[in-house]
């Protein structure tokens, strides 16, 4: 799929985060369709840093911490607001 303008500029300007570099996708279990970020792929105190699937031209809507592990995973929904197992780290909210 081709990516707007926009968020080619974005990513290109270093104001998007593309799931290809810093996550792996989540293909098992109740996570599966999410995606964990590696080390470093969240950052934070950056309220307009954009995250994106470049392979489908698809946008992150959240991202959150697994209270539990620690873990850090992005999805296209908003699973991670309101969400006991989680502390929501990163959301859309336009």
């Amino acid at each position: 799929m081709r990516l707007s303008e926009r968020i080619q500029a974005k990513l290109a300007a270093g104001e998007a985060r593309d799931m290809a570099v810093i996550a792996e996708p989540v293909t098992e279990g109740l996570a599966a369709g999410t995606f964990k970020l590696k080390p470093g792929g969240f950052v934070p105190d950056s309220p307009n840093m954009d995250y994106v699937d470049s392979g489908i031209g698809r946008s992150i809507n959240s991202i959150g911490r697994e209270i539990s592990t620690g873990e850090v995973f992005a999805s296209f929904d908003t699973r991670y607001n309101r969400n006991p197992l989680y502390e929501l780290l990163w959301m859309r909210w336009s």
